[in-house]
């Protein structure tokens, strides 16, 4: 990190110890002399404290915490030793607002209505965490990427109250958001006493990027890890190590907020949760149902109540977090959630296997920056990893960017090159992984009759899920999630906005009924 990105330790240093003193020398000039610890026990409110903490397009190898040797993240280390760390976490869809539209209503994509498409509606009918607590006294706030992008139907982003507020003063940093500032401010704000709700939503490590910012700052080229999937090329590696630095960046403001709540006092009784809301933004990642897209870094650290330094492989789903954060701040979790509460496993002192029953999760996308839907589901069991493209014929989303100038570059004799070809359009029906020896989704065994009888119980299997839980697909009325309506006004392309065309098939459409769906179809159950 250059000087201007790095914390100002010196100083906060010095204030934290001026603080201290100041308190030392209050206390002995108004208290009693204590009479053993007993005298003066840690009182915590009724309700405890939750910060949620969530980056944008990161996937779950890209930190310190899960083995990552070139990508440092101190602070999600300190979490990880001091709380739980899960090592099969996955998202409910590897786009952004449908995936945190799940995090917050506990709902899986195909559950979502017109939130499970990107820049479509947040669903109003299924009630929120923030809204449930915020009821029973807590004080919300989000800094960053709350929920989005997308229209939604209340004056405040559904993740709380918007306090980006702080802008760094730094002119030769590209980082320039101060989300512990606001962070600080927030707290600030409380009454006495009363417990907070706050969502951390780092825009980091979502493009854009400074090019050549991980070189001039941080990295070699020989530092760089490339995933299998992606061309090893000096430009890639270079997009890479701009990519990583912005996950060290965003470690180091998570970092600032833990030393202020641990400052003030507060540590000890906060619930703090890090996640991701999807993979890494490169193909066969972000917008995939691969283990890069949808496998993501979760992490909890709650010292009052979690026995810390453990690491669990239940596979558990973000959409478990809404039923969590009710659970702990006490509170009855509504009839429309999906999602479980992992309270059982974080207050367990076992790790490894601690539920025989948590040993699958469903995963899906619908539009992302496409039309119509390149829709996928996923079933995610210990070994196996089975994939289903519901329009294999349709191209899979391209943005402007780098990593696709590289790819469309690449001649038809490089290796990955077949990859690449598929995704304009040429998809398998169904693909099956095993992802113990082949994580990065290279070596599909979909064909392969040794595999036969794994897919086809995988299918079964997924189906029942996807039935069960009302998925339009499962009945046939996928088409609905392409008359979703599209509030796009402006199309971010990677470099620059452009303009779309108010006559674009998707826009202001959302007549689902002449695609045959009852009208009693998305009850609540």
């Amino acid at each position: 990190m250059t000087t201007q990105d790095s914390p100002d330790t010196e100083f906060y240093m010095k204030a934290k110890e001026l603080f201290f003193l100041f308190l030392l020398v209050l206390g002995l000039s108004n208290t009693p002399p204590l009479q053993g610890a007993a005298a003066n026990p840690k009182v915590y409110p009724e309700k405890p404290n939750i910060l949620f903490v969530i980056t944008d397009d990161q996937s779950w190898l890209h930190s310190s915490a899960y083995g990552s040797e070139w990508i440092q993240t101190p602070n999600m280390d300190r979490l990880a030793k001091g709380g739980v760390r899960f090592e099969n976490a996955y998202v409910s869809s590897p786009s952004c607002a449908p995936s945190r539209a799940g995090i917050l209503t506990g709902r899986n994509v195909w559950q979502l209505r017109e939130g499970a498409v990107l820049w479509g509606r947040f669903p109003k009918e299924f009630p929120t965490y923030v809204e449930r607590l915020e009821g029973h006294n807590y004080k919300n706030g989000y800094v960053g990427k709350g929920w989005g992008p997308g229209e939604n139907f209340t004056q405040d982003n559904p993740a709380g109250e918007d306090y980006n507020r702080t802008r760094r003063d730094a002119p030769e940093s590209f980082f320039t958001r101060d989300y512990s500032s606001d962070f600080i401010a927030f707290l600030s704000e409380r009454t006495e006493g009363q417990p907070f709700l706050f969502w951390f939503g780092a825009h980091e490590p979502h493009r854009r990027f400074k090019e050549g910012a991980g070189y001039a700052n941080r990295y070699k080229p020989e530092d760089v890890v490339v995933p299998p999937f992606l061309p090893d090329t000096e430009a890639m590696r270079a997009e890479l190590a701009d990519y990583a630095l912005e996950i060290e960046y965003f470690d180091q403001q998570l970092g600032r907020m833990i030393e202020h709540l641990e400052w003030i006092g507060e540590l000890e009784n906060t619930l703090i949760v890090v996640t991701s809301d999807n993979g890494m933004p490169y193909p066969r990642a972000k917008t995939t149902c691969y283990e890069y897209g949808t496998r993501v870094p979760l992490i909890a650290h709650w010292p009052a109540q979690i026995p810390g330094d453990r690491v669990v492989t239940d596979f558990v789903s973000l959409i478990d977090l809404m039923p969590t954060f009710l659970d702990v701040a006490g509170e009855v979790i509504p009839g429309t959630v999906t999602g479980r509460s992992l309270m059982p496993i974080l207050r367990s002192e076992e790790e490894g296997r601690i539920n025989d029953d948590w040993n699958w999760v469903v995963t899906g996308v619908e539009r992302h920056a496409t039309w119509p839907a390149a829709a996928e589901r996923a079933l995610r069991v210990d070994d196996f990893l089975y994939v289903r493209h519901d329009q294999p014929e349709i191209p899979r989303t391209r943005l402007n960017t780098p990593i696709w100038r590289i790819v469309d570059a690449m001649a038809p004799t490089h290796p990955l090159y077949p990859f690449y070809e598929k995704r304009r359009g040429n998809m398998p029906r169904e693909e099956l992984f095993n992802v113990v020896e082949d994580p990065a989704c290279m070596h599909d065994l979909a064909n392969d009759p040794a595999y036969e009888a794994i897919k086809e119980e995988l299918s079964v299997r997924l189906d029942e899920i996807l039935r069960r839980q009302n998925d339009p697909r499962a009945f046939g009325y996928g088409d609905i999630f392409n008359v979703y309506p599209d509030f796009r006004k402006w199309s971010y392309s990677g470099y620059h906005w452009e303009y779309i065309d108010p006559a674009w098939p998707i826009l202001n459409n959302n007549d689902w009924r002449r695609f045959g769906v009852p009208e009693t179809y998305f009850d609540v159950n």
